[in-house]
């Protein structure tokens, strides 16, 4: 497949917000969930104000974020069988901090104003875990496009995000401000977790 052709059809459709499923209703389409793809993340302007008080400004007419599944691991040649319903439904809407990059930044943007706790390494407790699923459910909608060229999907990631290049896309992207507090937000995650075990280590001895 022509990946710079394929390129300019995916932009566009991960871009128009017409598109997004509501999370509740997820998949809308079994056939195409089924599939290997790419998806965007998009936000309601409840979210968008609630991430200008946690990190900066962000648009509210472009995707927040952008993501594959299913791409072959290159130059290994390791074969992926993922779809877009195991990433959107299994890792982003119902997983936790370790599921997906996505998830673990939306709920390191979550920490503070939802007072969420943690019960391990990168694992929430059960209560306030349920909390992020429900608001991204209330707050973000989620546009999928399947392709099935699994070889070159992850050729074309790149090219989709170096032409959109989404604000909460941290890997390999430009930095930015807001980007530098998405990341210092995840880290205070991974602080918080720490004291956490001290606290209990210094509470048994």
């Amino acid at each position: 497949m022509n990946t710079t052709i394929d390129s300019q059809r995916i932009v566009t459709l991960l871009s128009d917000p017409s598109r997004a499923q509501h999370p509740r209703r997820f998949p809308e389409d079994s056939e195409a969930s089924n599939c290997s793809g790419l998806y965007s993340w998009w936000a309601d302007t409840t979210a968008i104000d609630l991430f200008a008080q946690e990190v900066g400004s962000v648009l509210s007419d472009r995707c927040i974020y952008v993501g594959q599944t299913g791409a072959t691991k290159w130059p290994s040649g390791k074969r992926s069988h993922s779809t877009l319903r195991d990433r959107i439904l299994t890792n982003h809407i119902r997983g936790n901090l370790s599921s997906s990059t996505f998830r673990y930044t939306i709920s390191a943007v979550l920490s503070a104003p939802l007072g969420l706790r943690l019960e391990k390494s990168m694992q929430l407790i059960r209560k306030d875990n349920k909390r992020v699923s429900t608001w991204i459910k209330d707050h973000l909608r989620v546009v999928v496009v399947p392709y099935v060229d699994r070889d070159s999907l992850g050729s074309l990631e790149e090219i989709v995000l170096d032409e959109l290049d989404p604000p909460f896309n941290l890997r390999g992207r430009p930095a930015n401000d807001l980007r530098m507090r998405l990341k210092n937000l995840r880290k205070t995650l991974k602080f918080l977790d720490g004291h956490r075990h001290a606290v209990r280590m210094s509470s048994t001895t």
